[in-house]
C-alpha cells in the first residue's frame, strides 16, 4: 500500500506551527511586564498598610482643640487668678499644690503683652487660693509651711516692684472667702457654710455679702441668710463690680466668643444676667480663663493670652 508524502508531514507541521505560538505568547507577555514595571533595575513603590486598629485596646485619642479656640465647657476648679489695679497694671497666680509644685506670682505693666515673676519667698506660698488687689494693696492668701496652712500676705500694688516688701496679714486668714475644688463647703468672710452647688469655683466678698460662682449658676449669702441663687448658664469666672457682678460665659446667644454679662445687686428672684459685650475667644479654654474687674477697666485672661477692655466690656 503506497502512503501519501503529504499525510506523514501533517504531524510535525502541527507541532512546529503550535511551538511558534507559545514562543510568541510568552514573548509578548514578557514585552508588557518590562514596560509596566519600568526600566530594568528600577524598583517598584513598597506597598504599606495602615493597621486596623485593636477592638481591645482601651486607649483613645486625645481630641484636638477646637480651631476657633472657643471655649468648650463650662466651669471648672480655678487654675489661676487675676487681681487688676488699672487697664494697664494686674498680677495673676497659678493655683499650686500642697504636694506638686508650688504657686507662681507675676505681674504686668503693660496690659498682659508681658508678665514678669513676683519675688514671693518671704513666705513661699504652696498654693494661692486668693488674690486680690484693694486701695492700691495686693493680698495674697496661700497655703504656706509643711502643713500648707493657710496665711494672708499682703504688699504695695504701687511699687511695681519684682522683690516687694511683704507683710503677713495676721489673722487676716479667717476673714479672706475661697473655695476648695470638690469640697462641700466654702469657706466665707465670716466662717464656713455648705457650698450652694457641687463645683464651687469662685468665692469673693463685696461688703458683708460672699459670692460663690459655680457651673452654671451663682449665688450671694449676706450674714445668716440663705443663699441667694441666679442662673448664668455656660458661666466661666465671676468678678465684683461696683454695681453688683460681671459674669464671662460661653454658648450665650448672639455672641461667638466670650460673653460678658452683668447683673445688679442685690440679687433677686427675677435677677438674670444681660449681655454687655462680646470678648474673641482665641486661645481661651475653660477652667482656666479668668475675669477681673478695676473701674471700667475689664481682664480677660487664659495661660498667655490676656484681652482687656477699658469701656466695662462691651468692647474688645
Amino acid at each position: 500500500m503506497k502512503t501519501s508524502a503529504g499525510n506523514g508531514r501533517r504531524p510535525l507541521g502541527v507541532v512546529l506551527l503550535a511551538a511558534l505560538v507559545i514562543i510568541d505568547a510568552v514573548l509578548i507577555g514578557a514585552l508588557l511586564l518590562n514596560s509596566r514595571n519600568g526600566p530594568a533595575g528600577e524598583a517598584g513603590p513598597i506597598p504599606t498598610f495602615t493597621p486596623l486598629p485593636d477592638p481591645t485596646s482601651t486607649t483613645s485619642e486625645t481630641p484636638s482643640p477646637s480651631a476657633t479656640g472657643a471655649v468648650s465647657s463650662d466651669a471648672e476648679a480655678p487654675v489661676a487668678f487675676v487681681a487688676a489695679l488699672s487697664a494697664t497694671q494686674a498680677w495673676r497666680a497659678t493655683a499650686g499644690s500642697c504636694t506638686a509644685g508650688s504657686a507662681v506670682i507675676e505681674q504686668t505693666s503693660d496690659g498682659g503683652a508681658t508678665w514678669s515673676p513676683v519675688d514671693t519667698t518671704a513666705f513661699a506660698p504652696k498654693t494661692v487660693l486668693s488674690l486680690t488687689v484693694t486701695d492700691g494693696t495686693m493680698s495674697v492668701l496661700g497655703g504656706v509651711g509643711e502643713d500648707c496652712t493657710p496665711q494672708l500676705w499682703s504688699a504695695s500694688a504701687l511699687a511695681r516692684s519684682a522683690m516687694p516688701p511683704w507683710t503677713q496679714v495676721a489673722r487676716g486668714a479667717d476673714a479672706v472667702p475661697y473655695v476648695t475644688p470638690g469640697a462641700s463647703t466654702v469657706k466665707l468672710s465670716a466662717g464656713s457654710a455648705d457650698s450652694p452647688c457641687t463645683s464651687p469655683v469662685r468665692g469673693l466678698a463685696s461688703g458683708t455679702t460672699d459670692v460663690v460662682a459655680c457651673a452654671a449658676e451663682f449665688a450671694t449669702k449676706t450674714g445668716s441668710a440663705g443663699w441667694v441663687t441666679v442662673e448664668a448658664p455656660g458661666l466661666i469666672d465671676l468678678a465684683l463690680t461696683d454695681t453688683g457682678y460681671l459674669l464671662a460665659a460661653s454658648r450665650v446667644q448672639n455672641c461667638d466668643g466670650v460673653a460678658i454679662q452683668s447683673v445688679n445687686a442685690p440679687l433677686t428672684a427675677r435677677s438674670f444676667p444681660s449681655l454687655v459685650g462680646c470678648a474673641p475667644a482665641t486661645d481661651l479654654v475653660a477652667g482656666g480663663t479668668v475675669l477681673a474687674t478695676t473701674g471700667n477697666a475689664v481682664w480677660l485672661t487664659s495661660n498667655d493670652k490676656t484681652l482687656v477692655s477699658a469701656d466695662g466690656g462691651a468692647t474688645w
